[in-house]
């Protein structure tokens, strides 16, 4: 029993090291997914051209990196623009389901995006505890030309009032905190106020996302 037992810590020893070298080498452990850095969608092809559109999205501590990437994704997609990653410290994220860092920018270098999404999160309430996260939501979630949260992100935009007395939806165990913080609660997988649009998951806010964007290019705010 003690040789079979020395022999399977050896062994899990030696594969330890291999992880070990791997990260090391490749900056990261077997399996794990690159970072996500900001990327765009942009056509300008010279310096004539105008800049793409940005399309800003928050991050934070646990935030769901799916919902980072595929929604920012699908609405950066339709809008022929720019993604960039904010938050509150700038530096890197580390985002969860699936575990993942994230490359962001401090939240003042985006002040006027054209855009925002705000995905959702196990730490959603620490970030709207802080000033400097309120303050800046607040301020881009009222001038952004559209504005798309998804999940538990629909109680980071209620906590700095953009949702009261509208109807919203999001996290399905969120309803009750949403009207808390003074939005209607809905049980649709997705609701559209115009240019300002709510999801209860990442696959709603993929589908919001195209029609947030037609909105967003013809619709006066």
């Amino acid at each position: 029993m003690a040789a079979r037992w020395a022999t399977q810590l050896r062994a899990r020893l030696v594969e330890l090291a291999a992880a070990r070298r791997a990260r090391t080498e490749l900056g990261r452990a077997p399996g794990e997914l690159e970072p996500l850095r900001p990327w765009s969608h942009g056509t300008a092809r010279g310096p004539s051209d105008r800049p793409p559109p940005v399309v800003a999205v928050l991050t934070y501590r646990g935030v769901s990196s799916t919902e980072v990437e595929l929604v920012g994704d699908a609405l950066a997609r339709a809008l022929a623009a720019e993604v960039r990653l904010v938050s509150a410290d700038g530096g890197p994220v580390v985002a969860v389901e699936p575990a993942r860092q994230i490359v962001t920018e401090p939240l003042d270098d985006v002040p006027e995006p054209f855009g925002l999404v705000v995905p959702g999160g196990l730490a959603w309430k620490l970030e709207a505890d802080r000033p400097e996260v309120a303050r800046w939501l607040g301020r881009v979630a009222r001038s952004a030309r559209g504005v798309l949260a998804v999940s538990t992100g629909s109680l980071l935009l209620a906590s700095v009032g953009v949702l009261a007395d509208r109807d919203a939806t999001g996290h399905w165990l969120a309803a009750d905190l949403l009207a808390d913080l003074g939005a209607r609660p809905s049980s649709a997988r997705i609701v559209h106020g115009r240019l300002l649009v709510t999801a209860a998951g990442h696959r709603a806010g993929i589908e919001a996302a195209t029609e947030l964007a037609r909105e967003m290019r013809f619709a006066p705010r």
